[in-house]
């Protein structure tokens, strides 16, 4: 398999499977939206992809970049500066094309105004250095910044007679937090807010309980079962750290009298049976796509139609009749390459 596969028929037929947490929530949220996203035309090896720019999900790719870059700095020694917090954004503003939000539709451009441009990235970015770089320079190790794992088959999941899994993935972030001496992956999440039920939101979780999981396998794989070396081993996530960051500056004078945090970090904490009860549903998730791959039959499921920030992309083609629907992708859709968490060639 290439990297851009997530599939292939071994000799013995069995299905072997590349999945991330991406893969596997779009296939649990609707057969029909996974067709089109993942299943790749076999004239092109592309999928179908919207011409429409969300500027949400362009402010989190940003602050993703800009934190990467802040983090990194950190693993040189570094607590970065203001000066480096402006090169950080402005660099990743550029690198992700933010002004062309900037003219797009009313609706798009009035999230970029409320934002504040490249001048409410900024502050962002400070506010977000005033609240946690000592804190974290001090205390924790930066284990590493978007770290890809699992697209070199180097983190099985399980296999039966039916299916041979492995996992992948990306967290944002991994760090050792030195007082507690453990292990964690850490994801950034942008909202509009902080939600007011932020710390239930990611437990159950299937991207917290994946990332738990891969961060345990790579352990063992670095230390295995030297007794010299588990002396000085660290402790096994049994948590991760969800950083949750809100797009628009809190209200000065909420209604409710409290100020609502920009940012919240959140700790889903899981237990080893947890973990392996993430990893069974997986396996199970993977049979049954399997099971869409050999029949061709990719059920819709209505619930899922109004999801995401304006309902799902593929909603309008959904809502036509079958014999138009394949005109329609072409008319209003793209051509796009096959999500994959990250480009093996970084490595």
């Amino acid at each position: 398999m290439n990297d851009k596969q997530f599939y292939e028929i071994l000799p013995d037929g069995r299905y072997r499977f590349r999945v991330d947490h991406h893969t596997i929530n779009d296939y649990n949220t609707c057969d029909r939206y996974f067709s089109l996203r993942h299943i790749t035309d076999p004239a092109d090896g592309m999928v179908w992809g919207s011409k429409t720019l969300n500027i949400k999900i362009a402010l989190g790719s940003w602050w993703s970049s800009v934190m990467e870059s802040f983090y990194n700095e950190m693993t040189f020694g570094t607590l970065p500066t203001d000066h480096h917090i402006y090169k950080f954004v402005t660099d990743a503003w550029s690198e992700h094309k933010m002004e062309d939000y900037a003219s797009a539709d009313d609706k798009t451009r009035e999230v970029f105004d409320k934002f504040g441009g490249l001048d409410g990235g900024r502050l962002m970015a400070l506010e977000y250095y005033e609240a946690f770089a000592k804190q974290h320079y001090s205390s924790w190790q930066i284990i590493g910044a978007e770290l890809g794992f699992g697209w070199k088959d180097e983190l099985p999941l399980g296999e039966d007679d039916k299916v041979v899994v492995y996992y992948g993935g990306k967290p944002d972030l991994v760090i050792l937090d030195r007082a507690q001496n453990m292990i964690m992956p850490l994801d950034f999440k942008t909202k509009d807010s902080v939600p007011g039920n932020a710390t239930l939101m990611y437990k159950p979780h299937p991207q917290t309980a994946g990332y738990i999981y891969a961060v345990n396998k790579m352990l063992d794989m670095m230390y295995g079962h030297n007794l010299t070396d588990a002396a000085t081993r660290p402790l096994s996530p049994t948590k991760c750290i969800i950083m949750i960051c809100a797009r628009f500056r809190p209200t000065d004078k909420p209604r409710s009298g409290v100020r609502s945090p920009r940012f919240l970090p959140v700790y889903p904490q899981y237990s080893a049976d947890e973990i392996e009860e993430w990893r069974q549903s997986v396996m199970e998730k993977c049979r049954r796509l399997r099971d869409s791959i050999e029949r061709g039959v990719w059920t819709p499921r209505e619930s899922a139609c109004h999801l995401y920030y304006n309902g799902c992309v593929f909603r309008r083609v959904c809502s036509q009749p079958a014999n138009i629907r394949q005109a329609l992708l072409k008319s209003d859709f793209v051509k796009v390459e096959p999500w994959s968490p990250y480009n093996t060639e970084e490595d």
